[in-house]
């Protein structure tokens, strides 16, 4: 699925006129890991690419599918985690298919596949290509977030593939240095998380970085035409949040506001009767829900000095799930 041109600020940048800010509930600084607060997978997907031996695949997918075969009931457990998709990976495919009641003559990854390797197995390492869309006051919009992911004794590191390129009738003067000023800013905006076991035993820092390849492609703008997830336009980023709001949705975050109830309620676990009667505003699609001061919602369009919009724990509680399975136990999500 291709970027939306409508997913990110460029929607946003039109509600800043009707903005209120309603005050909201004190935010925990710990949240257990629950619901994973992605939108809505596109129906049908998965949210790991398709792999098969032969195929330009990518090696953290493969080494992921490897250590969940290795670490299933009965799988291989000699099985390295090479990441090429190479014969004996084949074979190990083939024979986890057979065994969990899918077609032994493929050796394909397919979304049956992942479904039964997430339950069954573990890894250190993976990728996720998700397919997902969203509804806004009644419009549908999705993209593809992509990243990778590794787990070691101190953190886990979470690659995100942007690429920036200068739009061809707007190109920014120093396309170099617009992009290295977005993402000291994404950063410093993002790298603010620990996850944290429920006994304090062990941590482990979310650590995001920021890489060339390997994710989405996006179009610099230097004109005043709003952004989304797809055109970042240099003088509509020219606060912390506004990048920072457009990261959230590369690694799979919804935008939070012009929401339904029952969406609204399942990106904000526990938020209180009061909290959405505030949140509540009308539009010709019906009544919607808008966070006024998330990173994901209108917080994407303030000064960042009172740090109101910074992410919150529950932004990054996927990243916990990944530390929680492979380390076993049950992780929250913390600032540092």
């Amino acid at each position: 699925m291709t970027l939306q041109r409508t997913v990110g600020n460029r929607a946003v940048s039109r509600l800043v006129a009707a903005r209120s800010r309603p005050g909201r509930g004190a935010r925990p600084g710990v949240q257990r890991v629950g619901p994973i607060l992605t939108p809505a997978p596109k129906a049908g997907t998965s949210a790991h690419p398709t792999l098969t031996k032969g195929a330009t695949n990518n090696p953290e997918a493969v080494a992921e599918a490897q250590q969940k075969l290795a670490t299933s009931p009965g799988g291989p457990a000699a099985l390295a985690a090479t990441g090429v998709f190479n014969d004996d990976t084949e074979a190990a495919v083939k024979a986890f298919r057979k065994k969990n009641g899918l077609a032994e003559s493929s050796g394909e990854v397919d979304k049956a596949t992942w479904d039964l390797l997430d339950a069954q197995g573990k890894s250190s390492v993976g990728r996720v290509e998700r397919k997902w869309e969203e509804t806004l006051a009644g419009t549908t919009y999705g993209m593809t977030s992509k990243y990778s992911y590794k787990i070691d004794d101190k953190k886990i590191v979470v690659s995100v593939g942007i690429n920036f390129v200068a739009d061809a009738a707007h190109p920014p003067k120093d396309l170099a240095a617009v992009v290295a000023k977005w993402k000291t800013r994404i950063l410093a905006r993002w790298n603010l998380f620990k996850a944290v076991k429920d006994d304090g035993a062990a941590s482990r820092d979310i650590e995001f970085e920021i890489v060339a390849t390997g994710g989405n492609t996006v179009q610099v703008i230097d004109a005043d035409v709003g952004s989304d997830a797809g055109h970042w336009s240099v003088p509509d980023n020219e606060h912390d949040n506004g990048p920072a709001h457009e990261f959230g949705h590369m690694i799979g975050l919804a935008d939070e506001y012009k929401q339904t109830l029952a969406e609204f309620q399942r990106l904000h676990p526990g938020i209180s009767a009061d909290d959405v009667a505030k949140a509540k505003r009308t539009s010709p699609a019906g009544d919607v829900y808008t966070d006024e001061t998330s990173m994901m919602g209108m917080g994407a369009l303030k000064p960042h000095a009172d740090k109101a919009a910074d992410p919150e724990p529950r932004h990054v509680r996927e990243f916990v799930s990944f530390v929680e399975k492979f380390m076993g136990g049950t992780w929250e999500a913390k600032k540092k």
